[in-house]
């Protein structure tokens, strides 16, 4: 990343269930590598972290905030990645 360039920035929100070391650190990483600030976090009841499910749409939100106040984001160019895994029943 160059210094003083703005890049577009995406917060990665997983499933309920998921942990930042497993899918999401990779999905990060390769949006890195397309040139976006990419952030996989835990959710306060995920992990290491404590707490409980109810503050994941608040975490969600402090998540976006850090990521607007950083002077390398972008703050117009804000995505976010939800994303789902599907279960197959035999």
């Amino acid at each position: 990343m160059r210094k003083g360039k703005k890049y577009p920035a995406i917060p990665i929100l997983g499933l309920m269930t998921y942990l930042k070391e497993r899918a999401p650190t990779e999905y990060a990483k390769r949006f890195a590598q397309l040139g976006y600030v990419a952030l996989a976090f835990d959710p306060r009841y995920r992990g290491e972290s404590s707490g409980d499910s109810m503050g994941k749409v608040e975490d969600a939100k402090a998540l976006v905030k850090f990521l607007a106040s950083l002077s390398m984001v972008d703050d117009e160019q804000l995505l976010d990645l939800h994303y789902a895994e599907e279960v197959q029943k035999c």
